[in-house]
C-alpha cells in the first residue's frame, strides 16, 4: 500500500521487490482516520492497523471517460479511480498541498537490482507467471514490465524521497526512520513474501556476463544513485 499520513506527517511511497509490504502493514498502525491507505490485497489478515481507505482519487484530476466508466459500473481500480498500491511520487503529489509535500517525511525502500531481479524471477515462477529460464526472463525485460522503482520515488529524473530504507538493512534502516519521525513506540516488521527454503541461493550464481550486463543496463539510474555493485 501508499500511505499519506496527514496525522504523522510522512509519505510511504511503496516500492516493489523490496520487502514494502512488511513496512506498510507496520506503517499502517500509526494511521489516523483522515490518513490515505491502499489496499494490500492477499496480506490483509496480516494487518494490524487501518485498513484501505481514502484511497479514491480526487475526481477533478481523472479524465472524464474514468469518471464514466466508474459511474456506469467498472471497477474503481480499473476505471483509474482507486490509487494504486504502487502510486508514483508525481501521483501522490497531487494529493498533498504544496507545503504537506514539502515538509512532509517520503520514505521508500531500494535493493540491489541484480538482487531484485532474481527475486522477481522466483516470484513470477512460483506463481506460474514464468516457465522460462532467468537468462529469458531477463531478455525478455522488453516485453514485460520492467520493474518501474526509480520512478516511483523520482520526479523528473530527481529522487524526491527524503528516506530511502535498504532492503538489505531493511530492520535497522525501519528503526531509525522511526526514530527520526519522532516514533516512541514503533510497530514491529513481519516478515512476509520471503523465498521457500533453499529456494534463493546468492544470486550471483544466477547470472551470466550478458544478463550482468543488461541488468546493469536496464537499471542503471539505480546503481549509480546508491552505489550498488554486482
Amino acid at each position: 500500500m501508499m500511505i499519506v499520513s496527514f496525522e504523522r506527517r510522512f509519505i510511504f511511497l511503496r516500492t516493489m521487490k523490496t520487502g514494502s509490504t512488511s513496512v506498510e502493514l507496520a506503517l499502517a498502525q500509526l494511521c489516523g482516520p483522515e490518513d490515505i491507505i491502499t489496499n494490500v490485497s492477499k496480506f490483509e489478515a496480516h494487518r494490524r492497523g487501518r485498513g484501505e481507505q481514502n484511497n479514491i482519487v480526487p475526481l477533478d484530476t481523472v479524465p472524464f471517460w474514468s469518471r464514466l466508466a466508474w459511474a456506469f459500473g467498472m471497477d474503481a481500480k480499473k476505471a483509474g479511480i482507486q490509487l494504486p498500491n504502487h502510486a508514483y511520487a508525481k501521483t501522490v503529489r497531487r494529493l498533498c498541498t504544496p507545503e504537506q509535500w514539502a515538509t512532509f517525511t517520503k520514505i521508500t525502500i531500494e535493493r540491489n537490482p541484480w538482487d531484485r531481479e532474481v527475486s522477481h524471477y522466483l516470484y513470477r515462477k512460483r506463481n506460474g507467471k514464468e516457465a522460462g529460464t532467468f537468462a529469458e526472463f531477463v531478455r525478455r525485460g522488453w516485453r514485460r514490465r520492467t520493474i518501474p522503482n526509480f520512478d516511483i520515488y523520482a520526479i523528473g529524473g530527481k529522487i524526491v524521497a527524503d528516506e530511502v530504507m535498504r532492503f538489505e538493512t531493511l530492520s535497522a534502516d525501519f528503526d531509525a526512520v522511526m526514530a527520526r519521525l519522532g516514533i516512541d513506540d514503533p510497530p514491529t516488521l513481519a516478515h512476509l513474501n520471503v523465498s521457500r527454503p533453499g529456494e534463493k541461493p546468492d544470486y550471483r550464481s544466477y547470472y551470466d556476463e550478458p544478463t550482468k550486463a543488461t541488468v546493469a543496463r536496464r537499471y542503471a539510474r539505480e546503481i549509480e544513485s546508491f552505489g550498488y555493485t554486482f
